[in-house]
């Protein structure tokens, strides 16, 4: 008797044990799929987010909107709010031609329609990348180079994916091939580089079209007029680039080349910020041609 009930007691312990085990699995399971479900349903919301902004910003944009329309737009984040305030939306949008195209990064300088693009980017990539100490800034510029001419690699292996190659890069893309670099040099300096107060990580076409010589981002104008950041900060009002650059003696025409006389004015970057409910989110898309293009939403940590 005591050895049947040593040899019941031993399997009503595995027996716990297993059950055990299994609730766990069910509950890892279920934990899972509430934030799978989760995700789908702030992906459904931001769709319908998408259709109420567009509208927005067609009503705002119809027509042929004046500077200051565009300036108030720029300035001021665009915020939509429910009837019952417990719901809230802010869009900031800056204009899409306002900075540097990363794209130029992987242009020929022997090429000499596009020779002043490439080395004026080139230029610019080298003295990010000296300010932040990078130890291999040519190996980081080849992986740039590999992604933005259509190859998609990670540590070096294609994934058999191409994109077209005048599409540019993604923020996300952007970040593994940081972290690919990260790890092959050992280089946790790469994340110093502010990349997107200088250059524009996607591409229209070819990029026939220059830089708008109005709303040129303030980081840009310092560095292309060698003037000091603060100054540029306190006193460049964006839309009124020319003014300003009077006021210190400069003039647009030293970069004629660089910007375009009239670009695209409903061309917009944008981001979407919104609460859905434990979560938050930001949604990156492109206006143009009065749609809502590239729309990319991505949960925050």
């Amino acid at each position: 008797m005591k050895k049947r009930k040593g040899v019941t007691l031993l399997i009503t312990l595995s027996v716990i044990a297993a059950m055990l085990a299994l609730v766990g699995i069910l509950m890892g399971t279920l934990s899972s799929a509430r934030t799978h479900a989760a995700h789908n349903s702030a992906l459904l919301q931001a769709d319908l987010l998408r259709n109420d902004l567009s509208r927005l910003l067609s009503h705002y944009l119809k027509g042929h909107p004046s500077k200051e329309t565009l300036s108030t737009i720029y300035s001021t984040p665009l915020t939509l709010v429910s009837k019952g305030g417990d719901f809230t939306l802010t869009a900031n949008c800056k204009p899409f031609y306002d900075r540097i195209p990363l794209q130029w990064l992987a242009g020929k300088r022997e090429d000499p329609k596009r020779r002043r693009q490439v080395l004026l980017a080139l230029d610019l990539y080298e003295r990010l990348t000296d300010e932040a100490q990078i130890k291999d800034a040519d190996l980081l510029l080849e992986m740039l180079k590999t992604t933005l001419s259509g190859r998609h690699e990670r540590f070096g292996i294609s994934d058999g994916f191409q994109r077209k190659e005048s599409q540019g890069i993604d923020r996300r893309s952007l970040q593994n091939l940081l972290e690919d670099y990260r790890f092959s040099a050992d280089d946790p300096n790469v994340y110093r580089i502010e990349w997107e107060r200088y250059f524009r990580l996607r591409s229209l076409g070819k990029e026939t079209v220059g830089l708008d010589s109005e709303y040129v981002a303030p980081a840009l104008v310092a560095y292309l007029y060698d003037l000091d950041s603060n100054v540029v900060k306190e006193e460049y009002i964006p839309g009124k680039l020319k003014e300003f650059l009077k006021s210190l003696g400069e003039e647009t025409r030293r970069y004629q080349w660089l910007f375009s006389p009239a670009p695209p004015k409903t061309a917009m970057d944008c981001r979407m910020s919104y609460g859905f409910r434990e979560g938050r989110y930001n949604v990156d898309f492109l206006y143009i041609n009065r749609r809502i293009e590239d729309f990319d939403v991505q949960a925050i940590p």
